[in-house]
């Protein structure tokens, strides 16, 4: 992409100075010297606007301005090399969204260690063999996981948070200014959903072009006031950090997600940007209306990403904000894949959009041919920022472009996700997709949330069961789910079996996790 062309979008948004001006050759001087990684987006927003609140953090009270955020990271980077900590140090945070884990990475970033963001749901076990896989040796950890990360291998020490910061506020105040001469990586987690969580890599190449391609399809200004409802320890979460500072934008962090909460932000710090996953604006859409956020009118986009996006919750979401919502497909191995815009939706509810300037989107078959309009097929995409996982695999490639694991089909120019390649059940001979019938259910007036997914079958091969959560005070019957069903989909998606259930296993991302849907199955067999 011409340079000139990427800084005149950003221009019209105001997040840089006009080419050539004073703010944009100070923007461009800082980047140059501390690159595009996090050192060098928290340092040019702090160079434009010191004094600009850069974090609001209610789980301590605190709010710290750019200037202050780069001194403190500063000397969490000056404690973590006292320490012996310094480049290609594989270093582990283990924790919620929160001021020192933000100041924790950001201070990492500084001594060019490899950071790695690990998963809040991890076992002790998995713990243990993640910090054993990725050579990690030093965990930093939230006061409340001191008991999981108990026990770590001899190579692997540990260090609450809190005596990190400590540590940090006892060093020099004088600025660091010692740019990396090599970035360090960020290792972020994949979902594991169907099995072992698996860490990918992150280079900062490619980051502006992806910084770019999302802020001009989302309608992201220079300043915003960002609510983040996703956990750092995703891309998604990670993502929308980095655009906030890249933005010069208040990043508000609440620790743990709660809906209530949540919509009191949204008016008391007039939020102009909430990022968050389906699973939390479910919960959100829940609560009574709260005309104040309308009547306040600064939302001016939802913006969420991890897991599929039920129609019906599409609509119950810009019914209570209004035409806001953006979804955004990806995964923490391609980055931004496409991002459906309010139009897009309101248009199709189950799409997924568009891809954003400079990614390429292809559906290929099995022989890696391209796929007729309409017809699923495997989702390929191009994009500067895909990686491999952190074990030297990757997903299949072809002529530049990464399969990311699932299916789809674009209509009338719009990309559909039809579930994951690994999750096709063939039924009597039959291709079938649970996220089919998954799309049926949701259209019932009286179903909460739903998924399904194949087991084996003796006479048909496999067959689709489905997990249905009803809505509060409903009365379903499993015959009567299974009749609607059989309306809206094919004759081999028709489920063999509903079982109606509390909830659904998800994670914090909101994404099913399949285990345990096998594990309600087995309890009910």
């Amino acid at each position: 992409m011409n340079p000139l062309v990427r800084w005149a979008g950003l221009a019209r948004r105001g997040i840089v100075g006009p080419a050539f001006s004073e703010g944009s050759i100070r923007q461009g001087l800082i980047l140059q010297r501390w690159g595009v990684g996090l050192p060098g987006q928290l340092r040019q927003a702090a160079a434009r606007d010191p004094e600009r609140i850069a974090v609001i953090d209610e789980v301590s009270g605190q709010s710290i301005s750019y200037a202050g955020l780069v001194a403190r990271s500063d000397r969490v980077c000056k404690a973590l090399i006292g320490m012996g900590i310094g480049r290609g140090h594989r270093v582990g945070l283990l924790a919620r969204n929160h001021l020192d884990l933000l100041v924790a990475t950001l201070g990492a970033s500084l001594v060019a260690a490899d950071l790695v963001v690990l998963n809040l749901g991890l076992s002790h076990n998995q713990l243990r063999y993640l910090a054993a896989g990725q050579g990690i040796i030093h965990v930093f950890h939230d006061d409340e996981f001191a008991p999981l990360v108990r026990g770590m291998e001899s190579g692997c020490a540990v260090m609450s948070l809190p005596e990190l910061i400590a540590r940090a506020d006892t060093q020099r105040r004088h600025p660091y200014d010692r740019p990396p001469s090599k970035a360090g990586r960020l290792t972020l987690m994949t979902a594991g959903t169907s099995g072992m969580p698996r860490g990918v890599p992150r280079s900062y190449s490619g980051v502006m072009d992806n910084f770019y391609a999302f802020v001009e399809k989302v309608d992201i200004r220079a300043g915003d006031v960002f609510l983040l409802g996703a956990p750092f320890y995703t891309m998604w979460g990670m993502s929308a950090l980095c655009v906030a500072l890249g933005v010069r934008g208040t990043v508000v962090l609440q620790g743990r997600f709660e809906p209530g909460a949540a919509s009191e932000a949204l008016v008391r710090h007039r939020v102009q940007v909430f990022v968050g996953v389906p699973a939390t604006l479910a919960r959100m859409v829940d609560l009574p209306p709260d005309p104040r956020v309308r009547e306040e009118g600064a939302l001016r986009a939802v913006v969420t990403s991890g897991s599929r996006m039920p129609s019906g919750l599409v609509g119950a979401v810009m019914g209570r904000f209004g035409d806001v919502l953006y979804n955004v497909y990806g995964s923490t191995e391609s980055s931004v894949v496409s991002i459906a815009t309010p139009d897009d939706l309101r248009r199709a509810p189950d799409c997924v959009g568009t891809a954003p300037i400079g990614v390429e989107l292809a559906i290929l078959d099995d022989d890696l041919q391209p796929v007729p309009e309409g017809a699923t097929g495997r989702i390929f995409v191009r994009n500067p920022m895909s990686a491999a996982y952190a074990d030297g695999t990757t997903r299949q490639q072809h002529r530049g472009l990464l399969a990311i694991g699932d299916l789809g089909h674009i209509r009338d120019g719009l990309l559909f996700v039809d579930g994951r390649e690994d999750d096709m059940a063939v039924c009597n001979g039959t291709n079938v997709y649970p996220v089919e019938l998954e799309r049926a259910l949701d259209h019932h007036p009286d179903v909460r949330d739903v998924a399904a997914m194949g087991v084996p079958d003796r006479e048909a091969g496999q067959r689709l069961v489905a997990f249905v959560v009803p809505r509060d005070g409903a009365e379903v019957s499993v015959a009567g789910l299974a009749a609607y069903a059989k309306r809206g989909v094919s004759r081999d998606a028709v489920p063999r079996e509903i079982i109606l259930v509390d909830s659904l296993p998800r994670n914090d991302t909101g994404k099913i996790v399949r285990d345990g849907l096998r594990d309600a199955l087995a309890a009910r067999a």
